[in-house]
């Protein structure tokens, strides 16, 4: 008796817990969108962080589901004004959509993310071929 109650207190210390399931992503997604909605980008980073950190335990690199939960972490980084730690999940984001091939939409909204992004920081010929790339998606 004694060694099994050791045992699960190691599993329990070392982080041995099961895989999240995409219901849990979901739900953070959902605290995360209704953040955005009340304009609280800032309280709403660590939400999307961590979505975006179970998303990539139950996902393929690069699936459409990373794509979103990197554009949502993207869009909240960006309006709370984290710029440069924005960038690259937009990045992914468009990565993950031109990589499913089909959703253009949601390659469009990255495009146009971007674009925001760089004319906020003042780097305008980026900003405008953001944009012009987000017209062609």
């Amino acid at each position: 008796m004694r060694i099994t109650q050791i045992a699960c207190l190691f599993l329990l210390l070392t982080g041995c817990a099961a895989k999240p399931t995409q219901a849990e992503v979901e739900v953070l997604r959902k605290q995360v969108d209704e953040l955005y909605a009340q304009g609280n980008y800032t309280e709403a980073i660590p939400i999307a962080k961590k979505a975006l950190a179970m998303a990539q335990q139950i996902n393929q690199p690069d699936s459409l589901e990373l794509g979103h939960r990197q554009y949502q972490l993207a869009v909240n980084l960006s309006n709370a004004g984290f710029n440069n730690e924005a960038e690259p999940y937009f990045r992914g984001a468009l990565k993950s959509f031109k990589k499913e091939g089909k959703p253009r939409r949601e390659a469009a909204l990255a495009f146009n993310g971007l674009g925001n992004l760089y004319a906020r920081t003042k780097d305008f010929p980026k900003s405008e071929l953001a944009f012009f790339s987000s017209i062609e998606e």
